[in-house]
Formats: C-alpha cells, sequence, structure tokens
C-alpha cells in the first residue's frame, strides 16, 4: 500500500492547518515544489523488490532507495520506522541525514546491520544518494504482519511524503508454496477433466508450526476460505457445464487475515481444460455394478451410485480427499464412516466387498463387527482389514477387541512386507474379500488382484452369531496428536447377500 500525500498549493489551507493544530508534529506533512519521490526497498542485497505483503527473512539485507529526491534542496534525509498489524508503531527507528558540505569524510557507505534500530543518531550518507545503506530487521522482531513506512525528511524534521509498505516477517520460519497440481476422480490417466465432475486441486505448503496458514480459492466467481490445518490445502471444485479453460487460484498467507484489513499472501494459479468427454472413466468395478448392493465412487462425495445416499459419518469425522499418484480419493484414517448393516438378513450370510485403494500408512482400513445372540450374553465379533508394519492382512478376534487392544485370535498376509504373493507396483490396488457368518463360524476368503491365489481362513466363535453386522472405514478412534492417513479409497462396492 502506498501512501502518497499531494501538493497542498493554497496557503489559506496550510495557515488553517497550522491554526487547527497549533504547531507542526515531526509526522505532518510540508509541501515541496516537487514531493512526489518513489520510495521504497530492495531485499536481499537487490535480488528482489520489496513488493505489498513481500516476505523478510531473519538477517535478510532490506536496501532502502529513493528517486526524484536528489534534485529537490529541501529534503535533507530520510526515516524508515515499523508499525505492527494493530496500528501501533514501534520505537525504534531508523534515519538517514544528507551529509553537508565538509562532512565527506564522516559518511557510511557500508552496510548497517541490525544495530541500526539502536544508533540514536542519523546516519550521515553522501549528499542527493538514491541508493542508502542496507539494514536488517530488529533481532527482538516477532513472526508476524508489519508495516514498514518510508519518510523524506525536511528541514526541521517535517515530513515532506510517506510512503508504506506492509510485509510478513517470518525470521527462521519454513514457508514455501509450490504451484497447484490437478488431479482427476476415478481410474483416470486423462489431464482433461469431465464437464460437471469434480476434480481436486492441491497447493503443497511447507510450513513451520509456529505458522497458521491459511488459503482462499477462487474460480473468479466464488471464494473459499479456511485454514490449512483445516484441510484448505486441497480444493475440490465442481467444473461447470460449459467446455473450455477455466482459471483456478489460491492465495496462501502465513497467518489468517484480519477482518476488514488489506492484505495479501503468495498466489498460485492453474488452467483447468473442461471437455464433454473427458477422463472420468466408468467405475473401475463397473463390470459388477448389476450385483452391488451398495457402490461408492468417492468422486467427491460420499453418496452410493446405487440408492444416493451417503455414507454416515461418526462424530468428529471430517472429510478428507487425498491425492495418490494422478488421481484422487478419499483418505481413511482417524475418521469413521459406516456402511449400511445386514440388518434383515438371515444366517448364513455372506457380505463381499471390492477395493481400489492405495496404501499409506500403518492402521485400519476397515472393520466388520458381528453381533452374539443377546440370549448368549452379547457381544461381537471382529474383522479388521489393516496395514500392519506396511503390510496388508485381514485379522480376526472373537472378542470383537478394538485393533491393536487385547490377542487376536487369526491373521492372514494379503499383501507386503511379509507376504510370499506377487508384489504390485502400482498406486492402486484391486482388494476383493468376503466374510461368511454362520452360527458358529466366521469365514474369510480374499484376493488382490487378478490371478492371485485366494486367501481363506476360518474361525470359531464362542457364541451364536444373531446374524447383525455392522461394517466401518477407518479406525473411528481420534487422538490428541491427530493422525495419520492409512489408505486413499478410491472405489468401494459390496454385495450383501444370504
Amino acid at each position: 500500500m502506498r501512501v502518497q500525500y499531494g501538493v497542498l498549493n493554497s496557503i489559506f489551507l496550510i495557515s488553517l492547518l497550522l491554526a487547527a493544530c497549533g504547531e507542526v508534529s515531526f509526522d505532518t506533512v510540508i509541501p515541496t515544489t516537487s514531493n512526489i519521490y518513489e520510495m521504497g526497498a530492495f531485499l536481499d542485497d537487490k535480488r528482489s523488490s520489496m513488493d505489498e505483503f513481500s516476505i523478510i527473512k531473519r538477517n535478510e539485507a532490506v536496501r532502502p532507495y529513493f528517486v526524484n529526491a536528489q534534485q529537490d534542496a529541501e529534503v535533507t534525509g530520510f526515516q524508515v520506522s515499523l508499525r505492527r498489524a494493530d496500528g501501533a508503531a514501534l520505537q525504534d527507528k531508523i534515519e538517514y541525514q544528507f551529509a553537508q558540505e565538509g562532512r565527506a569524510a564522516t559518511v557510511v557507505r557500508s552496510d548497517l546491520g541490525a544495530a541500526a534500530w539502536k544508533l540514536n543518531a542519523p546516519v550521515l550518507v553522501p549528499a542527493g544518494s538514491g541508493e542508502l545503506p542496507a539494514y536488517r530487521l530488529p533481532d527482538t522482531l516477532e513472526l508476524g504482519v508489519y508495516t514498514m513506512v518510508f519518510q523524506a525528511k525536511g528541514k526541521d524534521g517535517a515530513t515532506l511524503t510517506v510512503t508504506e509498505k506492509s510485509f510478513y516477517y517470518l525470521a527462521d520460519a519454513e514457508f514455501t508454496v509450490q504451484d497447484l497440481r490437478m488431479y482427476l476422480a476415478g481410474n483416470s490417466k486423462s489431464r482433461i477433466a469431465e464437464a460437471g465432475s469434480c476434480v481436486m486441486l492441491e497447493t503443497a505448503i511447507s510450513f513451520d508450526p509456529h505458522l497458521n496458514p491459511y488459503a482462499v480459492w477462487s474460480d473468479g466467481v466464488k471464494e473459499w476460505k479456511g485454514k490449512i490445518s483445516d484441510g484448505y490445502g486441497i480444493f475440490l471444485w465442481q467444473t461447470p457445464k460449459i467446455t473450455g479453460f477455466k482459471n483456478i487460484s489460491v492465495e496462501i498467507f502465513p497467518f489468517p487475515p484480519q477482518t476488514g484489513k488489506k492484505t495479501g499472501g503468495v498466489k498460485r494459479a492453474i488452467s483447468v481444460p473442461i471437455a464433454q468427454t473427458g477422463g472420468t472413466p466408468a467405475g473401475y468395478f463397473s463390470d459388477w455394478a448389476a450385483d452391488f448392493t451398495h457402490w461408492y465412487l468417492f468422486r467427491g462425495t460420499l453418496n452410493d451410485a446405487q440408492d444416493g445416499e451417503p455414507l454416515q459419518t461418526l462424530e468428529g469425522t471430517a472429510e478428507r480427499w487425498l491425492p495418490s499418484g494422478d488421481v484422487y480419493g478419499l483418505g481413511i484414517g482417524a475418521d469413521g464412516y459406516l456402511l449400511p448393516d445386514t440388518k434383515g438378513l438371515t444366517l448364513p450370510q455372506t457380505t463381499e466387498f471390492f477395493l481400489r485403494l492405495s496404501l499409506k500408512e500403518d492402521g485400519v482400513i476397515m472393520s466388520a463387527r458381528y453381533a452374539y445372540d443377546e440370549a448368549a450374553g452379547g457381544g461381537s465379533a471382529a474383522v479388521y482389514l489393516v496395514l500392519d508394519d506396511g503390510a496388508l492382512k485381514i485379522l480376526l478376534d472373537t472378542e470383537g477387541r478394538n485393533y491393536g487392544n487385547g490377542i487376536l485370535v487369526k491373521e492372514i498376509t494379503l499383501y507386503g512386507n511379509e507376504s510370499e504373493h506377487t508384489a504390485y507396483n502400482e498406486d492402486f490396488l484391486t482388494v476383493r474379500f468376503s466374510l461368511k457368518a454362520e452360527k458358529g463360524y466366521l469365514y474369510t476368503d480374499a484376493v488382490i488382484g487378478d490371478g492371485a491365489p485366494n486367501l481363506k481362513t476360518a474361525i470359531g466363535v464362542p457364541k451364536p452369531l444373531s446374524g447383525a453386522a455392522h461394517f466401518q472405514l477407518g479406525s473411528g478412534i481420534h487422538s490428541a496428536a491427530g493422525g495419520s492417513f492409512t489408505a486413499v479409497i478410491q472405489e468401494l462396492g459390496a454385495i450383501y447377500s444370504h
């Protein structure tokens, strides 16, 4: 922001100002015959200019410059001061004063460093100098938003012109913003979005935990904004029905902007190509669609493609959509999503699941709980699909204990570090596994990819099963430290039968 005080040509107005104020303060603007000066600064030893809301790091050189002042005899020097975001001025300031004739030997030509703010005396510079010795920001300055105020000074300390530049001071804090990337839904290798589809845009940000970055996304008409910690580093965007190129931008701020305050951040943009027949293919499991009881394509929505009903979410769950390879899907971790249960199905019953997923970090991907008859004392048996020490496993437990609590009865390794089966070196794996419940037994049957051997196991249960079964994606167990993601699920189909 540049504050430029124009020339007052009327002596009557000057007299009125003096009469109203009683005296001219140190910061009062006094007109001159040519008080239109360009004032600013170079950063990092002149490698870049200081623009509005530039980022300045610790020990970064700030070199002020002034244009059109050298020929003005009324300009005797310049002053640089700082102001906090709340408007409060910092006490320290730097004063440059043009050396008078005969004092050339005392002028300063070398950089001043951070000590310049504590000199308590003007820094003498060559008369008419347009580029001044560089300084660094005070060592005690805290991270935050500040304004650097440049003032051209005249006789008796009068302020002739003022220019202000707001900036972020980040000291040693890391803050880097990468270019935008686009991801399509489904098993797509195209880079063209389909009209009316949901695409995911992401900007990768590296930042210090002392910062609290904030994002503002825009399609040129609407804005979506929020903290990066709340998931706004990723943006799900519904493409318009018209074809062509559409620009999407994001502006990232190191700190959330203050309401009503002018601000600026690091900007990134991408042009999204949109076509009527784009790159979003049919579902990966389309050949089984007619048999599916439930089918979730996870293209920016939790809705069932069969009946339109969304997955239920456990309390505290926030939808997280994540990229994997060139596409995106639903992030699975500590959050919990409930699939429809098998109420109404009698024993024996079989539930078959088809998953297209990308493995990330250890944790629960999916679980099933089979209830015992209430007459037998209730409780449940549990089956887990987990990533454990980098291996994809199915775990069975007759006491229904949570994953990680207690000894599980059986486990089979499907894929990973401990598996003897073929490793599938691709971003997404296809996993098909079925669960069959009878009065006294639970059976599992699983296969990865096409043509791999089936892996089967069974456990006898200590009490008769009731037939009620509940299925969940994710662990549904949140910790104070947050949590990582176990998998990205691109598609899920389920067949309930008896």
